[in-house]
């Protein structure tokens, strides 16, 4: 009975070094792969996800959705490799990102040139939802004092960009006038890109058009001319020269500046249509502010503060070094939402628009 016990031993022993370890595909979680996202606070569309791997001589990275226990590629073909990695010798660090848009757990597989594969995962449970309003680009018209409580309530209008359907030009050329939402514009030029991106003018519309340059019949239109910034409109109706840009799809955008179009050319500014006006919204100590011009090295890659910070700059009442707040920029407005009540009057996020 003992020599039978030691021959088991035996065989089982042979069969540990006749195969290979990497026969089994299970992942472990591998401590050298560090995965942080940059908001950790309730936000909306995305989190950005830094991968910093103390790995060397990496091959591919693969991001996935749900937690994939193996590493053998069969189980990794709906990943998404992500191919803008870098290697950094001061920290001997491999360095990626990736974007999650929902919540759930991400798994990041790194494959190394002599083909070890470490694996880790992340779990995304920040991520709000959104309504209709929250993706419309909306302007803050006033700030109230503070309640007793602190919070403060601000009025908002939300706009939606203007576009065309290309039915309405369909047909038409340089000269002509067209109606866009009850407001006429007449055509001054169509534009085409060439082979080297080059904005290409012709007289007449087709299929190859990209951009549709127009001069409104009546500049008050589509800009407020009671603003300074718009009131040499009045003598000088040509400077309301804007367009229409295809982007994707079959919709044309409405876009500001094309003295100099092309990609890569001057950068364009969106013209919108107010959809709803004056709304009031909650604003609170909880409420994160994504600022568009602030001191990055002082307040970060994202940098925010409060609600009630940033309605005291707003007001006036507040400043902060290295903040820089702008009462006319254009903001996204994110309001909470409860699983019971729904999206509510208190806003949870608001990010300003970065623009040149």
């Amino acid at each position: 009975m003992k020599n039978k016990k030691i021959l088991a031993g035996i065989f089982l022993l042979i069969l540990a070094v006749l195969i290979p370890s990497g026969i089994s595909s299970q992942a472990a979680v591998s401590k050298k792969i560090k995965l942080t996202p940059w908001l950790t606070t309730t936000t909306h569309g995305e989190v950005v996800v830094d991968i910093t791997a103390s790995i060397k001589n990496v091959v591919s990275i693969d991001i996935a959705e749900g937690k994939i226990k193996k590493t053998a590629d069969k189980y990794w073909k709906n990943a998404n490799t992500e191919k803008d990695f870098s290697y950094h010798k001061d920290t001997k660090t491999t360095e990626a990102t990736f974007w999650a848009r929902r919540n759930g757990t991400y798994s990041v597989r790194v494959t190394t040139k002599s083909g070890k594969k470490y694996v880790n995962y992340i779990k995304i449970s920040n991520l709000e939802p959104t309504s209709e309003r929250g993706e419309m680009v909306a302007n803050i018209t006033n700030v109230s004092k503070p309640d007793s409580k602190g919070n403060y309530t601000i009025t908002v209008d939300y706009k939606a960009e203007l576009t065309a359907e290309p039915e309405i030009f369909e047909g038409t050329k340089a000269g002509d006038v067209v109606s866009i939402g009850g407001r006429d514009v007449e055509i001054l030029d169509f534009l085409t890109l060439n082979e080297n991106y080059e904005a290409v003018s012709q007289r007449k519309y087709d299929d190859k058009v990209e951009c549709v340059v127009v001069l409104p019949k009546n500049a008050g239109d589509f800009y407020d001319l009671s603003n300074d910034m718009n009131s040499y409109l009045v003598e000088d109706p040509t400077a309301a020269d804007f367009g229409f840009v295809r982007i994707g799809g079959d919709i044309f955008y409405a876009y500001d500046d094309f003295e100099y179009w092309a990609f890569g050319g001057d950068y364009y500014v969106n013209l919108f249509d107010t959809v709803y006006s004056g709304v009031k919204l909650k604003v609170t100590a909880d409420t994160f502010v994504r600022l568009a011009y602030a001191d990055r090295e002082k307040y970060g890659d994202i940098p925010g503060i409060s609600g009630t910070d940033y309605c005291a700059i707003r007001r006036g009442t507040k400043e902060l070094e290295g903040v820089y707040v702008y009462d006319d920029i254009d903001l996204h407005i994110y309001e909470s939402y409860s699983k019971k009540k729904g999206f509510t009057d208190t806003v949870s996020e608001i990010v300003e628009i970065y623009s040149p």
